[in-house]
């Protein structure tokens, strides 16, 4: 019968297996297992398992054998085998590290995968034998990172996640940024649960949101903190000088006088020297609790923290002014300029940083009216041109009511064609006295009085009803864009969307032809109600886009939070990649950035033909600014389209 059920091949080290079994000596076999292959009558074979135990038969040693079919449990252990093989040549092909670990600063390493070598420069076996390795090579700055994370997933069950970045040293002593997504998981029979995760090189995003970060908080001239950071700096003195019974805080403005003399006279190169070397001589001659900043152009301004009064503000002033004052050599040449200096000084908490620097731009102007190279200490009297503001603000109430706002339009084109792609609506004010105002002179009133929501409505509504006209009109322009601001506060709104809803049913524009542009801000009211509104005008169809993208506060978190469709540069970064390559560089990092994900990019302030073969090069798509087209009326506009789109679409 044996020789029925055990295939040929095997049937002589059956017989002789079996023969090994049987024991002339007391010992006994009980219950031996082996595995084996068994034949079917057809001739097939399968695997089995036989459980052979020794006995006596007749005086003599016999056996029997028990026989189990496990060819599914042998196929079951091929399948996993090869499971396993694939899932280690998966985990071993992608470009990240994945380990398995006990928790603790010191607990054994379970697994890594070999790329620890290529990013670290470790190989796995000599991670996997020191468990210490990993925490010393962690930045010491950052090691309770790490440790933070493990304390909150050590306690909670398996399938837990959590997610923490920090930085590691390499072998050859660089310093990497890594992001480590770890996951508990059950240990071995009764060992304790352990951790599972994936370490990511982000070294290079994190470089990229440094340097942005850099650019859109810090002047790429000289350094120091912009506006935006300043202002920010500014209120944060009011708010710790709320919590101290005594002690004043100051802003000084500071003015170089007749730099645009210096600029004509010697070019632009000279005069970022001469800018450069201010911020140096200010920074030096500040106390380490002041704060200087370029305020823009040629204007410098300094936060005074915890003063004593204003004789100490104004002695600062005066050092700082002596400072300037000393010759700066530059290209071989000896230039004095001399600075005028205005001071604003409070004790008063409930006080606005905006308040306090326009106390400051108030005195250094009264500075300047004096004859230049002076120190004024801003008092009520310098307050006239505050009440002219504020006759502008009543004035501008009236305009709404009275009609005086009109809409300008300026094209964004393609670079390599010149054709108009979209155009851009920009509010206008022909004040009855003062002229066309443009809105750097108007929006900050509207916004502090209520008035932009108003404002936005009415230029919607006013360009929506153009652009439609000209798409009608223009066989060539029925793929025409318009774009839009929206202040920031008009989220706060909640009839923001049914307002461009509105518009677009009564002047049928497509929803997919309108962009809202919102501007990047040092500051966002009410996110919860900023990101509801831009959802539903995703849903409408409307594009949404980022405008001055980079010099606000909030501009890669806008990204993430808001998924927004597109980003204008900032000017600011536009106006020198001609002269410095690091603004160059900083550019095409974004432009990057933007077409990593999928985003449309447009460069706004073109204003030179060098900018504009920079922007090229750097693989700018769509740009804006006065070496393209300057803002204009509708019928200038027309008269563009007509030339623009003949040449677009022959």
């Amino acid at each position: 019968m044996a020789d029925v059920i055990v295939p040929p091949k095997l049937r002589d080290a059956h017989r002789r297996g079996l023969s090994s079994y049987l024991d002339t000596g007391e010992r006994r076999i009980i219950g031996r297992r082996i595995e084996t292959e068994a034949m079917r009558h057809d001739g097939a074979t399968f695997a089995v398992e036989l459980t052979v135990t020794q006995l006596q038969l007749n005086g003599r040693p016999a056996f029997t054998a028990y026989m189990r079919d496990i060819s599914e449990r042998i196929e079951s252990d091929r399948r996993l085998v090869i499971a396993n093989s694939l899932y280690q040549d998966l985990i071993e092909s992608l470009p990240v590290v994945v380990y398995e670990a006990d928790f603790g600063a010191d607990g054994t390493w379970r697994y890594v995968s070999r790329q620890i070598e290529d990013l670290l420069g470790f190989p796995a076996a000599e991670w996997l034998a020191d468990p210490t390795l990993w925490f010393r090579q962690v930045h010491v700055e950052d090691r309770e990172v790490p440790l933070a994370q493990e304390r909150a997933l050590r306690s909670r069950d398996p399938g837990a996640r959590a997610v923490c970045e920090y930085r590691m040293l390499t072998r050859s002593g660089q310093t990497l940024w890594l992001r480590d997504t770890a996951v508990v998981v059950p240990g071995d029979g009764e060992a304790t649960s352990r951790m599972r995760g994936v370490l990511v090189d982000v070294t290079e995003r994190k470089d990229l949101e440094a340097q942005l970060t850099r650019h859109a908080f810090y002047d790429s001239l000289t350094g120091l903190p912009n506006r935006a950071l300043f202002m920010d700096r500014v209120q944060e003195a009011i708010a710790r000088a709320s919590r101290r019974s005594e002690g004043m805080i100051g802003v000084l403005f500071i003015d170089i006088d007749d730099f645009k003399v210096v600029n004509d006279t010697l070019g632009h190169v000279a005069g970022d020297a001469l800018l450069g070397e201010i911020g140096k001589r200010l920074t030096a001659g500040l106390r380490p609790s002041d704060t200087p900043s370029r305020f823009g152009g040629d204007e410098f301004t300094v936060l005074l923290d915890e003063l004593h009064g204003p004789d100490e503000a104004l002695q600062l002033a005066a050092r700082l002014a002596d400072r300037v004052a000393e010759p700066v050599r530059i290209d071989g040449r000896d230039i004095v300029v001399t600075v005028s200096i205005g001071i604003g000084i409070t004790a008063d908490v409930e006080i606005t940083a905006p308040d306090l620097v326009r106390q400051a731009d108030i005195a250094m102007y009264r500075a300047k009216e004096n004859g230049k190279a002076r120190v004024e200490l801003y008092d009520v009297a310098m307050s006239a041109e505050a009440w002219r503001q504020l006759d502008l603000q009543r004035d501008l109430r009236q305009a709404v009511q009275r009609g005086e706002l009109s809409v300008y339009y300026q094209p964004v084109v393609e670079l390599e064609t010149g054709c108009i792609q979209e155009v851009e609506a920009l509010v206008r004010w022909e004040h009855p006295q003062r002229g066309m105002l443009l809105p750097g002179d108007f929006i900050p009133f509207a916004e502090a009085t209520g008035l932009i929501t108003q404002i936005d409505n009415l230029v919607l509504r006013q360009a929506a009803r153009q652009v439609s006209a000209w798409r009608r009109r223009f066989e060539a322009a029925r793929s025409l864009m318009l774009a839009v601001n929206v202040s920031p506060l008009d989220f706060r709104e909640a009839a923001l969307v049914d307002q461009v809803v509105q518009a677009l049913r009564d002047t049928g524009l497509p929803a997919s032809s309108l962009t809202v542009e919102l501007t990047e801000g040092a500051s966002m009211p009410g996110m919860e109600l900023v990101t509801a509104a831009i959802a539903r005008l995703r849903t409408l169809g409307v594009r949404v886009v980022i405008d001055d993208f980079g010099v606000g506060f909030g501009g890669l978190d806008y990204v993430k939070r808001f998924r927004v469709h597109g980003l204008k540069i900032d000017r600011s970064f536009v106006e020198s990649i001609a002269d410095r390559p690091e603004d160059a560089a900083v550019v095409g990092a974004m432009l990057a950035f933007g077409n990593a994900l999928g985003l449309s990019v447009v460069a706004e302030g073109i204003e030179t033909a060098d900018q504009l073969a920079v922007l090229r090069r750097l693989g700018c798509d769509r740009g804006q600014g006065y070496l393209l087209a300057r803002p204009m009326p509708p019928e200038a506009l027309e008269e563009m389209l007509t030339r623009n789109l003949s040449l677009c679409h022959p």
